[in-house]
């Protein structure tokens, strides 16, 4: 799973295959077939795992004493943004949102869902960080998470060509942004 979703983030979903796999792993085609018959039943399982993943992670940054709203968001970006600036990857989702017109009608279901349920994370992490007065923001926490949920995945894209650059960048001015300085 690690090896598919480190193909699909540096090379998107339409530019790997079970071949890329099975050759990585040094096993045969069939036993990737096995365990999923087919490029969408891995592409669901992969969307599955990153649900799952996204939910243990809001719950791992609320258990964080003493952290600030901000460095809750920040940890909640951390890996992906690790993965985008030290090697020329961008997350999973914004990976398969590139390809998304190439991806099988479940998939592209799926990956709507996915989202959403990331932006409703982000929309409550800011929305708790309104209420302890430590996040400034006009409208609505939904819309924020849009705002703050596109500008680093879109950072994650641009640091392919500004390596260590935009990401870092746009964090910093999301977090004068949103801290009102």
């Amino acid at each position: 799973m690690q090896l598919a979703t480190g193909l699909i983030e540096r090379r998107g979903y339409s530019g790997f295959s079970y071949k890329d796999l099975a050759d990585e792993l040094g096993i045969a085609k069939a036993s990737i077939h096995h365990h999923f018959p087919s490029k969408e039943d891995l592409g669901m399982a992969l969307l599955e795992g990153t649900k799952q993943f996204l939910s243990d992670k809001l719950e791992a940054v609320q258990k964080c004493p003493g952290s600030t709203a901000w460095q809750r968001i920040e940890h909640f970006f951390q890996e992906g943004c690790e993965r985008a600036c030290g090697e020329n990857r961008v997350c999973l989702l914004g990976a398969l949102i590139s390809d998304y017109e190439n991806l099988p009608e479940a998939v592209q279901e799926k990956l709507s869902a996915v989202c959403e349920h990331e932006r409703k994370i982000i929309a409550e992490l800011l929305s708790g960080g309104r209420e302890s007065g430590e996040i400034a923001f006009v409208g609505s926490a939904e819309q924020q998470a849009d705002f703050v949920v596109d500008t680093i995945k879109g950072a994650m894209m641009y640091s392919r060509v500004r390596p260590g650059g935009a990401l870092s960048e746009t964090l910093t001015v999301l977090r004068r942004a949103l801290s009102g300085v």
